[in-house]
């Protein structure tokens, strides 16, 4: 009576060659769920990542200096997600047993009718309160997922995504959780979290339909730069199949979405990516970046002619010094207002929060002043009208 949910739609393959099970966190994984004994990753793999992580012809060169920050924050990155791997949860899903139930049969109501089911797990074995579930469960007709349906369960991105879950133990409570991973958010808004990239489907279709009168493809690229484990691609793909998805992002999990996975930090996007990209998009990801000055001047120039991107420009968590910031923000404003003034690029911005309200919409975007280096709140609508090969 175990019952899974149903696979995602067919993707490509990946293409990227970080993305290569052996150049993946969980390069063992699967391996170990058919074993059932889990192997930790030795930190000292860091630095291969990281070489591989940087290891590509970037669209706009980084200085020496440069680089040495972005590995360092590469570097906080892997160990913090290697910790994560390594902790008991991911021996866990090896390990330990588990059921894959209806949440009526588990006591709790679904959430939606596609929410229906929820896993629960073993916290630590010979646990009383498990064992009297497992005999409930299997009364109901269910049994505990085999390797082979824990390899299908979580070779789907959306069970890392927002899988409901349960760890039951005799020391606490169970506490239901909704994600092995978080940080991801939905193309479009759900309203009762604000978290989407548009409001509604209307205004991402209606992107869709001025790129295609504009430069005639019927298959639009879409990147999605910190995208996590690619839920809003996978729900732009939902919306229209004619869709390309390509998800920049640091995440490792087993499972992810994205016709690409393209594993490098945003200041080394790949020059292969130059002009090609139709649609660019970006939510909350930026405060995260070491330069996002560097990064916003990639986005420009993987944007392809006709092409649209939205950012949400953030640099309130940016780790540089305000001087550092404030100036490297004044030059690369300076370069985008030249493209403005030379027709090649036509950007809306939208202030959400910071400066004051008294500043955001009179506020000159391309003049900031001392003391606002660290406060950029804002969402970027950028339109490339003419190309900008070697203008920035």
């Amino acid at each position: 009576m175990t019952e899974l949910p149903p696979k995602v739609p067919d993707q490509k393959k990946l293409k990227e060659p970080s993305d290569l099970r052996k150049d993946n966190l969980f390069n063992s994984f699967w391996a170990d769920i058919k074993t059932g004994h889990f192997i930790r990753i030795d930190p000292v793999e860091i630095d291969g990542f990281i070489a591989r992580y940087m290891g590509v012809i970037p669209l706009t060169d980084v200085l020496p200096e440069e680089r040495v920050q972005i590995q360092k924050f590469l570097w906080q990155n892997l160990v913090f997600q290697i910790g994560h791997i390594n902790n008991e949860t991911i021996k866990k899903l090896v390990e330990n047993e588990m059921y894959f139930v209806r949440k009526r049969d588990y006591g709790i109501t679904a959430s939606s009718e596609t929410n229906t089911h929820i896993l629960v797990l073993e916290d630590e074995k010979g646990q009383t309160s498990f064992r009297s579930l497992a005999t409930k469960f299997k009364t109901a007709g269910y049994k505990p997922l085999t390797p082979e349906e824990k390899r299908k369960l979580f070779s789907d991105p959306s069970s890392w995504d927002n899988l409901t879950h349960v760890f039951v133990s005799d020391s606490h409570g169970p506490s239901p959780d909704f994600s092995f991973t978080g940080g991801s958010r939905s193309l479009i808004d759900r309203r009762e979290y604000g978290d989407g990239y548009y409001d509604k489907e209307s205004d991402f279709t209606d992107v869709l339909k001025r790129i295609r009168a504009k430069n005639g493809k019927a298959k639009i690229k879409m990147l999605d730069v910190g995208g996590n484990v690619g839920r809003a691609l996978h729900n732009a793909k939902l919306l229209d199949s004619n869709i390309e998805t390509f998800n920049m992002t640091l995440q490792e999990t087993p499972a992810i979405w994205g016709d690409h996975i393209v594993r490098h930090p945003a200041e080394m996007m790949p020059k292969s990516l130059e002009e090609d990209m139709d649609v660019i998009e970006s939510n909350v990801a930026f405060r995260y970046f070491t330069y996002p000055d560097i990064a916003l001047v990639n986005v420009i120039k993987a944007l392809s002619v006709g092409g649209e991107a939205s950012i949400h420009f953030q640099t309130d968590m940016v780790p540089l010094s305000e001087d550092e910031l404030t100036n490297r923000l004044r030059e690369v404003f300076r370069q985008i207002k030249n493209l403005i003034d030379n027709g090649d690029l036509t950007i809306d911005p939208v202030w959400e929060g910071f400066p004051q309200s008294d500043l955001k919409l009179k506020l000159d975007l391309f003049d900031i002043k001392s003391g606002q280096g660290h406060y950029i709140n804002c969402k970027l609508r950028i339109t490339k009208n003419k190309t900008t090969r070697g203008k920035i």
